[in-house]
């Protein structure tokens, strides 16, 4: 398969290269596609739908017994997660990290804070 890149996407491509963030534009290509696949809601919410109804549904139920978010805990949370995600760009730029690198450790991060809520505060 052959592509046609604008000459922005190009720039980009090249700087992913030099920067060392990537050795070849196949890299830099195949990690955006991976990074596209696992955080697009829209391929994840087709792949997942059963999962989606399950998890409203509790939500509906948890809902119903009161327990609901405070809305300054849920902001407190956002503002926790951007700023993570802040710290961790500046960490990649710092260690040169690959784009593929830094989504793999937000799937970490995730499965570790999915199945043991307390390890999550070491991603902090």
């Amino acid at each position: 398969m052959n592509i046609t890149l604008t000459p922005e996407q190009e720039q980009f491509v090249l700087e992913e290269i030099r920067s060392g963030r990537a050795k070849s534009a196949k890299e830099v290509i195949g990690c955006r596609l991976e990074f596209l696949r696992a955080h697009d809601p829209y391929i994840n919410l087709n792949q997942n739908r059963e999962r989606l109804r399950r998890e409203i549904d509790i939500g509906i139920q948890q809902a119903d017994r009161g327990d609901l978010y405070d809305r300054e805990e849920v902001f407190t949370d956002l503002l926790a997660k951007i700023r993570k995600r802040k710290k961790r760009r500046a960490m990649s730029r710092y260690y040169r990290l690959t784009w593929k690198a830094c989504a793999d450790l937000d799937l970490i991060e995730t499965y570790i804070s999915r199945d043991n809520p307390d390890a999550a505060e070491i991603w902090s």
